[in-house]
């Protein structure tokens, strides 16, 4: 399999062979190409982007910015749970504990921040 950031990058969101996804998604280390990767694959298109990228999948990510990214626009509510478990930014936590949909993931920020602020 390529070593090429962008390649693994299209193959992880459309190969149709699930171990080829997995492989190459594993092969990432592209922090913005990981939280690309990790949106497309929780889209509409899937059940659940965490079933099909593993469950660490968020936790490639240590980009704080792009956690907060993920955070925020994932359109699975586990995924953005998991981005929220990650994530240390306090003014992205606290947008995330005031206006997300699910209550578990603004609960979860709102735990998170009150670690932070001890």
């Amino acid at each position: 399999m390529t070593s090429d950031q962008q390649q693994l990058a299209y193959i992880a969101i459309n190969d149709n062979d699930f171990d080829k996804r997995k492989e190459a998604f594993n092969r990432l280390f592209d922090q913005e190409l990981l939280a690309y990767v990790i949106l497309e694959t929780c889209s509409s298109r899937y059940i659940n982007g965490i079933d099909i990228l593993g469950d660490n999948a968020v936790k490639k990510l240590s980009d704080q910015r792009l956690l907060g990214y993920v955070a925020k626009n994932a359109l699975n509510c586990y995924v953005r749970f998991e981005a929220v478990t990650e994530l240390a930014d306090r003014q992205a936590l606290a947008e995330i504990a005031a206006s997300d949909e699910d209550w578990n993931v603004r609960d979860l920020a709102n735990k998170k921040l009150a670690e932070l602020n001890k």
